[in-house]
């Protein structure tokens, strides 16, 4: 979430950007690689189908967009090592968003939220990381078992050359 930047104090620094007098269009354009490697203690009763959706929520129109990866039946883990990349104009003000959902194969057939995480992509770590997936109302839930979770890589990279073209078609 955005406050657990800076230590979990609650302040964060607004980029250089917004303190300017005169409007300025960011010029840090950079590609945000993501993997979705696998998912951990997913509690089922039965086997179900099981997909992450990311989604990319930044001020710049051009910096939402939304991928799902394809789904998979599983029991208690499961593995996609699914890599999107998303354009940024504004990296200081995106949040990236991973949702996890389960559809049940045999009775409802309908798609069930397991849980969720949220990163501020402005003081956002690179490499793999595992998460903790938060409930509806934002907690990770508290119990003996084990907690859902996400292993994730996550990369940043400035668009460079040919790299620019995906901002140019944006």
């Amino acid at each position: 979430d955005l406050f657990e930047s800076n230590g979990s104090c609650g302040y964060v620094k607004k980029p250089d950007f917004l303190l300017a007098k005169d409007i300025v269009e960011p010029k840090n354009l950079e590609l945000l690689r993501v993997r979705v490697l696998s998912a951990r203690h997913l509690r089922h009763h039965a086997i179900r189908v099981n997909m992450v959706e990311v989604e990319l929520i930044g001020s710049h129109t051009k910096d939402s967009d939304t991928f799902r990866t394809p789904p998979i039946k599983a029991f208690d883990s499961c593995t996609w090592d699914q890599e999107f990349v998303f354009p940024l104009r504004v990296p200081e003000m995106a949040v990236l968003v991973f949702s996890l959902y389960a559809e049940d194969l045999v009775f409802s057939r309908k798609e069930e939220f397991i849980g969720y995480y949220s990163i501020f992509v402005g003081s956002m770590s690179q490499g793999e990381f595992q998460l903790n997936l938060h409930n509806r109302t934002g907690h990770v839930p508290k119990g003996k078992r084990k907690h859902t979770c996400l292993t994730v890589e996550l990369q940043r990279q400035k668009a460079t050359g040919k790299l620019n073209r995906l901002f140019s078609n944006s």
